[in-house]
Formats: C-alpha cells, structure tokens, sequence
C-alpha cells in the first residue's frame, strides 16, 4: 500500500505544480505580478522490515520569486521620477510667461519705447500721446497677467498638495489593511498575491513621497516616508497639509502635526514649487515691475506735458498711517533722506524754486506737508480718507518739480533799481546754491568796473562776469555750466546780492516715485499695476518735457534713456534682467528634461531586471510544465503497473 501512497502524493504534487505553472502563465503580463515557484520536499521515511522507505513527495511551500533589494531600488526610482515629472510640468507652465512672442513682456517693452521714440520724432502729434500711453498700459496688463498666472501656478500647486495627501492616506490605508490580511493568514505563511497588491501599492505611494521600506519576517513591513520612520500597524498614521507663518505650505504627520519634509515623488516637487519655485520667479518679476515703476515715475514726475505745471496734484499712493515716519506708512518703494526742489511760476511767469529736505525714518506724511506748504503760494495737505498728498497752489499760480532756474531771485538782499534775471538750462552734474554778489556802485552798462561776481556755497569765486561800461543791459551773460545771468536798466550797489539754487537732481532721495506724484505708473504691487488714471484722460500730461513746450524733449529722452540703463539691480537694463530669468527657467525646465531621460532609464533598466528575476518566463514556464507532465505520466505509469501487479498477485491466490 506504500507504493499506492507514494505514487498519488506524486501524482498530487505534479498535479499542484502544473496548476501554479498555469497561474504564472496566466499571469504573464499582470503589472507586479511575481511568479511563483513550488517547492517540493520528501515525506518523511518509514521503518518496514527493519529497514527505511520513502514516502512520497510532499509541497513545501509556494514561493514568490522576489528580490526585496532591486523592489526597493525601483520604488525609490518611481518615486523620483514621480518628482522629477511634477517638477517638469509645473515650471513648464512658468516658462511661456517669460518667453519672447507676441503679446509678450519682450513685445510690450519693445512696444512701450518704440512708440516713445516716435513721439520724441514728432512731439507736436497728440495721437501719438495716446499711444505711449496706450503701451504703457498693455505692459501693466502683462506684468499683472504674469503675476497672475504665477500665483495660479501656486493656488494650483496647493490644491494637488491637498489632493495627493488624501490619496496617501487612502494608500496607507489599504496597506494597513492588507498587512492585516497577511498576518491574519492561517497557514502562517503570507500570501504571495497579497505581497504583490502591497508591492504596487508601495510603489504607488513611492510616487507621491519619498519612500524606503523595511521588510521583515512573515511579511512584516515598515516604511521610511518622508525622511521619518513608519511601522504599519493596526493604526493608520495620517498626514496633512497646513500654512505655516510665513505662508509656506507645510507637510505634517500624525495628530500631533510633526512636520517632514519630502525628498522625492510629487508631493516633494509640489512643496518646492509652491514654496521656493514660484515665489522665486515672483520675486524676479516683482524686482522688474517695481524697476520699471520706480525709474518711469521718478524721471516722468520730474518733467511737465504740453499741460503745463499743476494747480492741484494728488500722490497715486497713500500711506497706512499719516503721522507714522515714511519708512514705516507702508510705501512700496524706500525712500532716502534727502531733497525735493518744487517749483512755483506766478502770473507773469516768473519762477521760484524751493527746496524741501525731508528724512523718511524721522517725519511722517503729515511733516512733509507741513513742510511744503511753507513755500510760498503753494500749500499741501493729506486726505483723511485716502491718506494721500494732495498739493494745492495759489489762485494764478502753477508748480513742478522740473528744477528749473529761478528767473527772478528772491531779491530781499538787492538795493539797486536794475532787475537781474536767470535764464539758460544748468547743466551741471551736482546740485549747488550760487550767491551772486555785486561789485562797485553805480549804473549798469555804463560805469567803469561795475561786476556781478558769482561764489559757491563755500565761497569759492566761480565767476565774475561786466555789467558796467560796455554792457548792454538785458543781454544774457553765461555765467557757470549753462546758465546765464543778465540785468536790466538801472542802478546796483556794492553788497547788493541773491542766491538762487542750480538743480541738477530734483529729488535725491526719490520721494516723488515712492508717493507717486505726477507718476506715469499707478499701483503698489503687480497686482494692481496700471498707467496713471490722470495720464489717461489727459495726455497732454504725459511728461515729456521740461518746459511744457511742445518741442521741448528733454524728459521724453531721458525716460528713453532708461531702457538701455543698469536700474533693475545695478547691472542690468530691463530687457537684459528678463533674458536672464528666460535663460534661468529655460535653463531649469531643460535640466528636468534631462533628469527624466535618466530617471526613465534607471527606472527602466531596474524593471527589466526585476522582470528577469522575478517576471514570468513563459519559455522557462513551458519547460517546468513538460517536466511535471513527465513526472505526472509517469507515476500514472507506475500506479497502473502496480494495479496490474496486484491484480496478477489476486488471480494467483484465487
């Protein structure tokens, strides 16, 4: 009967060994799917007749062919690739933004001075007015527009955050439940179809986070997630997405909420893009717009349109708090201690310019009100309600801030009865104060030895220029750097003198760009970007001049001037600045593009291996097939030979 025995634990053993063969085979193109090996082991032998036999073939166990080394290897390449893949698309949506093309920034630049060096060719054309003006607000459009879409980049970044950390705690979930199933299994050994789900469940985790796994005995599992440890348990660990202090998105686990900080899969490039990526590129850009609204405004404040001077002028931007010092009223450009020379013109035309000094860290708004409106015929004031500066002059009266010359000193110190004049444009590099004091008594153009005599604020003698015989009374005479001094008909005395100021910078500390009087731009940020509402429905305030004759320039070339300028950081024009984020992002999105090539190839490359150790063989598979239905024929054999010995053996006996 042993014989009998044997022969059908052969038969059953090849008979289970054909059924798992057919079950790899099946299984040939499942996604993770480990083929299985049956390992056969001998029955233990028996004692008949004093001596020991055989019992047969018994099934030891069902093995799934996995290398838990290479299954590891492959998680971390998904994971990386995973990151390397949400990096790429998302600063793929970054890089147009920065692009040349129509419709671009690079196209509105273009625009914007293109358009500025037509109207510098024909100053007289109003239309032309309109369209400087015109491409200033479509290069406000865009720059809103980019900061628009970047921050969409961020709000989107953040919503996938949220959504990748609920499929992550859905996936730890279901391997937990899993893990129970495992250790649940009554036979003791763990299911190998159950290690496969968790395998590919692994894996699709590794894509949303950075993951290393700890496998241990009887099917045990512990993940490193995030950089911190995870046993799975009987208690799912969750994670969550909270908005730390500064605004940053933040990954926290556990109820207690300890943050970790991913190095791989999407929630780790999701994380770097949305705290360091996008606030990068809005931060370049934000350097761009608040260089091209500072230095536009500064240099179109300083110069007058075809309108003429003001009778009331109000700051595009106001301040938090009036009585706070400027450094604190939450201006959006910083403001240095310094001057503000404003010029007032009365009826007849005749200027007088003032000077304003003014320190942002120790007077408010309201102290520099105060300030202006100590000059005379021009009065300043804060509006309650928008907190900005309002100037106001006299009835008949005009003011700028051109710096231009004085055309009648303040004359307080002038005895004589001949009337001195300024004219000319100063053409000096520095601001000075000159004191022009007069030499001998007698009548112009006509006693011998009369002078005006010209001396710095130090007392260093400049210039001494004749007004005595010889002199044609009103004939202008240069006196220092391009401008020029003459006196009507009359007397003059010795001691008789004025001083007057020659404005090279109008305001040194760039107060007017930080409150935004007579701006070209309005806005504090990108945000709110747009073209001075005034400059809209009155271009003939566009500032192109100094003088407000229609012929006259000089402001419209220098706001040309500054597109070829180092203002956005001291080294660069705008043009050039907005190349170098191109390049940067450019240069980035091609890096990705690269590191998904080789993140593709690992990945590859450790699949094929895990395939050639772990996949189904289907040539391997059908040469095991032959030889257990070798072995299956042949304990038929030997079960109806032993039937045919048995049954010679009964007939004999019968």
């Amino acid at each position: 009967m042993i014989s009998y025995s044997i022969n059908q634990s052969a038969l059953g053993a090849t008979q289970f060994a054909i059924d798992q063969i057919a079950n790899n085979i099946a299984n040939a193109n499942t996604p993770g799917y480990h083929r299985r090996q049956v390992l056969l082991t001998s029955r233990p032998d028996v004692i008949v007749g004093g001596r020991s036999i055989g019992t047969g073939v018994q099934i030891g166990t069902v093995r799934g062919i996995r290398d838990k080394i290479l299954e590891n290897s492959l998680s971390q390449a998904l994971g990386d690739l995973a990151s390397i893949n949400q990096q790429a698309s998302l600063e793929r949506q970054i890089e147009p933004l920065f692009s040349s093309g129509a419709g671009s920034l690079y196209d509105r630049f273009g625009s914007l001075f293109g358009e500025m060096a037509k109207l510098s060719t024909n100053p007289n054309q109003a239309s032309q007015r309109n369209l400087v003006i015109n491409q200033g607000a479509q290069l406000a459009n865009q720059l809103r527009f980019v900061g628009q879409q970047l921050e969409n980049v961020k709000v989107n970044a953040r919503y996938q955050l949220q959504q990748e950390v609920t499929d992550l705690n859905f996936k730890l979930n279901e391997v937990i439940e899993i893990q129970k199933q495992i250790r649940l299994n009554s036979s003791g050994i763990p299911s190998n179809e159950l290690i496969d789900h968790r395998d590919r469940l692994v894996n699709e985790i590794a894509e949303i986070i950075d993951v290393n796994r700890n496998e241990q005995v009887q099917g045990g599992l512990g993940l490193v997630i995030g950089g911190g440890a995870l046993q799975i348990g009987e208690v799912p660990v969750k994670f969550s997405v909270t908005t730390g202090p500064s605004g940053d998105a933040q990954l926290m686990i556990g109820e207690k909420g300890q943050p970790i900080v991913p190095r791989g899969g999407r929630l780790g490039a999701l994380l770097e893009v949305h705290n360091n990526t996008v606030n990068q590129y809005k931060g370049k850009l934000t350097q761009l717009a608040s260089s091209i609204v500072r230095n536009f405004d500064q240099t179109h404040a300083e110069g007058v349109g075809v309108a003429g001077g003001f009778s009331i002028l109000t700051s595009q931007r106001g301040v938090t708090d009036p009585t706070a010092t400027l450094s604190q009223s939450g201006l959006p450009f910083d403001i240095a201690a310094g001057d503000l020379y404003i010029t007032v013109t009365g009826l007849g035309g005749d200027r007088r310019t003032s000077k304003v000094s003014y320190d942002p860290k120790t007077q408010s708004l309201n102290d520099l009100a105060a300030n202006i409106s100590g000059i005379d015929n021009l009065q300043a004031v804060v509006d309650p309600q928008s907190k900005q500066l309002k100037l106001i002059a006299a009835p008949g009266h005009t003011f700028d801030f051109t710096g231009r010359l004085e055309t009648v000193p303040g004359l307080s110190s002038f005895t004589g009865t001949a009337a001195p004049k300024l004219s000319g444009e100063y053409l000096g590099k520095t601001n000075q104060n000159i004191r022009v004091a007069i030499s001998g008594s007698g009548t112009v153009g006509v006693t011998n030895g009369l002078a005006a005599e010209v001396f710095d604020a130090s007392g260093n003698l400049l210039a001494k220029v004749n007004i005595g015989e010889g002199y044609e009374s009103g004939k202008p005479l240069e006196i220092l750097d391009g401008v020029k001094l003459e006196f009507g008909p009359g007397s003059v005395n010795t001691g008789d003198e004025f001083t007057t100021p020659l404005v090279a910078t109008v305001d040194s500390g760039k107060l007017l760009s930080a409150i935004g009087l007579n701006s070209f731009f309005q806005g504090k940020d990108i945000f709110d970007l747009n073209v001075n509402a005034d400059l809209v429905a009155n271009p003939d305030r566009l500032a192109t001049s100094k003088s407000g004759e229609v012929s006259d320039t000089r402001n419209l070339k220098r706001m040309l001037e500054l597109k070829d300028l180092p203002v956005v950081d001291g080294k660069n024009s705008f043009e050039q600045y907005l190349s170098g984020i191109t390049a940067e992002i450019g240069s980035s999105v091609r890096a990705a593009s690269n590191m998904q090539i080789q993140m593709e190839g690992l990945m590859n490359r450790f699949e094929a291996e895990r395939d050639s150790y772990s996949g189904v063989d289907l040539n391997e598979e059908m040469i095991n097939l032959t030889k257990f239905q070798r072995s299956y024929e042949a304990s038929v054999r030997t079960l109806s030979s032993i039937d045919k010995m048995y049954d010679d053996l009964l007939g004999i006996l019968r």
